[in-house]
């Protein structure tokens, strides 16, 4: 069978790979009985052809910054990915299991002729299939802006998923109710006083700061203030849930302050910025998957092979994690010197020669050099 035609014609379950991806993931870089990290972000692949009807309009975060927000036309992908550290590196890293097209565009439905799904809605349902594939595995998930969704918060508590994602400043905050005597008349509370925001709380001059000293995305300790809280997120309709909050902010003035919340309200503020920094996996693995397995050079014409294709390579970024993992399980992975500089910091690059040179057989390797 040629190749196009298994992205464009043979029938064949993604679902089906997705799960297996998984469990061969966990099986091998998640100890037994140990939490799973999950991470979901969006990634936009940039895409200029007309041909497409996939194709939309989404605000480009490569490009963009605070002062002015940049949109390029491509496919907006939502990945769900496994993070932890691998023998061979002491970063976070992130292997994709689970790909989809999220076409939040409203302009993108309504070509299609199709109910516009939001990247909250496409996230609720990733979480009910994880928590299908793995009852019995404490999971905690970590996401950004988008999956900041009340309704999500609650769907993740239900299938006892922690979710950690940003939190907005003006967020609506409440106290639990008081607990209600047999002379208390009327319908039960639902929530108490409604407390300050965290806007508030930030420009108070009362609030009450804590210093932590931590590892800043690999770039060295770095300090931070913070304070934390529990309270209730409400909104009129649904029902409220019970977080944890804690804001940060520098004490230099060089990165704007941000909430987080945490669906755990027994987790420490420590443990819920640890755990939140490791969402920035990854955007190690769309990087890598640019630059090493060209992710936004494929130009196929068949819609189902567009909807085929980079799934497929985040899912070969994944199996070259396993084939390394596989090949040098001490970790002690062959690194290529090109001229003077050494790629030990490439992680992808690493595991890919390694496997290319295996698959070819042996042959004459003098010029790799080996270290842990």
């Amino acid at each position: 069978m040629r190749l196009p035609w298994v992205l464009n014609r043979a029938r064949w379950s993604p679902l089906a790979m997705s799960r297996q991806l998984l469990l061969l993931i966990v099986e091998t870089f998640v100890p037994a009985g140990a939490c799973m990290d999950l991470v979901i972000d969006e990634t936009l692949e940039r895409s200029f052809g007309s041909k497409s009807s996939l194709r939309g309009h989404y605000r480009d975060s490569a490009l963009s910054s605070r002062e002015r927000s940049v949109s390029s036309p491509g496919l907006r992908w939502i990945v769900m990915a496994v993070v932890g550290t691998r023998p061979w590196t002491h970063a976070t890293l992130g292997s994709a299991f689970s790909v989809c097209a999220g076409d939040d565009s409203q302009r993108v439905s309504e070509r299609l002729g199709k109910r516009q799904k939001t990247i909250a809605r496409w996230a609720h349902q990733m979480i009910s299939l994880v928590r299908r594939w793995l009852p019995d595995r404490p999971i905690n998930l970590m996401g950004d802006t988008a999956p900041s969704v009340l309704e999500l918060g609650w769907h993740a508590q239900a299938q006892q998923v922690t979710l950690l994602t940003t939190g907005r400043l003006d967020a609506v905050l409440y106290e639990p109710p008081p607990e209600r005597t047999r002379h208390t008349i009327g319908r039960p509370r639902v929530v108490g006083q409604r407390l300050p925001s965290l806007e508030q709380v930030l420009q108070d001059p009362e609030t009450h700061w804590q210093k932590l000293t931590l590892d800043w995305y690999g770039e060295g300790e770095q300090t931070l203030e913070i304070c934390t809280g529990t309270a209730l997120w409400y909104r009129s309709g649904s029902d409220p849930l019970p977080i944890r909050w804690v804001l940060t902010r520098d004490p230099l003035g060089k990165r704007p302050p941000k909430a987080i919340f945490s669906t755990t309200s027994t987790q420490t503020a420590e443990q819920i910025i640890s755990d939140f920094m490791k969402r920035w996996s990854l955007e190690v693995t769309f990087e890598e998957s640019r630059a090493h397995l060209g992710s936004e050079t494929q130009r196929q014409w068949s819609e189902l092979a567009t909807l085929r294709s980079t799934p497929l390579l985040f899912a070969l970024y994944s199996l070259v994690t396993l084939f390394g993992r596989a090949l040098h399980p001490d970790g002690q992975i062959p690194i290529a010197r090109v001229g003077l500089v050494s790629q030990a910091h490439r992680h992808l690059s690493r595991c890919a020669r390694r496997c290319q040179a295996t698959s070819l057989g042996p042959g004459d390797f003098s010029h790799i050099t080996y270290c842990s």
